[in-house]
């Protein structure tokens, strides 16, 4: 996917440019789309429109597409969304460290949007760990809402699972386990008290676990993480060069 990184930063012509380029290359866009008032705000000072109507008159949409956050949105927006067929990846995380509130996550799901999870960058989600972010998903809609209904623990695991898949233009590949898919899983430890008992396993993947009982990943059918070890990179050398970096730029340690 070619990726503009979203309407406050990439103007209309710019954006234009990249639409007919994706497609062209028969390629995706993924684009951060109404993520704060601000944006919102400018957009309407400069186009008299929203982020999304602006992402739409560019042609983004006209070309597979992946939006992150999309928190402040319309009804309107929300009709486009569907009717152009766009994938949306929340970032609930985020959103709240940055203090912009919360997507319309029931009302895109009642829309029938595609949505899927992500968990935007270290500098505005720190663990970036979906597990965390699944279950903040879980929660915060039922709190924000008022109602312990709104999102469930299937809807989580469909929007980390068969959502993510088709968000990215892979279905019949990924985000399922049949003949025929990508080896991409992982193996989970349940032998630990988030799993006890094992009653509702997606309920404990959505409210119990951490992500710490991954024990083995596997990407195409290359183990990339066994047993807790990771096979394809140095840890310890990647922490000692952190460090190195650290001292360069003077960023000390701080208990």
């Amino acid at each position: 996917m070619y990726g503009p990184h979203a309407p406050y930063s990439c103007d209309l012509e710019y954006l234009s440019k990249v639409a007919n380029l994706a497609a062209k290359d028969n390629l995706g866009i993924n684009i951060h789309l109404a993520e704060s008032k601000f944006e919102s705000f400018q957009m309407q000072e400069k186009y008299g429109c929203t982020p999304i109507e602006m992402a739409k008159k560019s042609g983004v949409f006209d070309v597979h597409c992946v939006a992150a956050h999309c928190v402040n949105l319309t009804d309107s927006d929300i009709q486009i969304l569907k009717e152009k067929n766009v994938n949306v990846a929340i970032n609930p995380k985020s959103n709240m460290k940055l203090g912009n509130g919360f997507a319309r996550v029931k009302e895109m799901l009642d829309a029938g949007v595609n949505l899927t999870i992500g968990t935007d960058g270290a500098a505005s989600n720190n663990s970036l760990n979906l597990f965390s972010e699944m279950n903040a998903t879980a929660l915060i809609y039922k709190g924000n809402l008022l109602d312990p209904q709104a999102v469930s623990a299937k809807d989580i695991f469909d929007f980390v699972t068969i959502n993510a898949a088709k968000a990215v233009g892979m279905e019949n590949q990924i985000g399922i386990i049949k003949e025929g898919a990508k080896a991409d899983l992982c193996i989970i430890n349940t032998n630990s008290p988030a799993f006890r008992p094992k009653n509702n396993m997606l309920s404990a993947l959505s409210y119990s676990a951490s992500g710490y009982e991954v024990e083995t990943v596997i990407a195409n059918g290359k183990v990339l993480m066994e047993n807790k070890i990771l096979t394809t990179i140095d840890e310890e050398k990647i922490y000692y060069e952190i460090e190195k970096i650290c001292q360069r730029i003077g960023i000390e340690r701080r208990f």
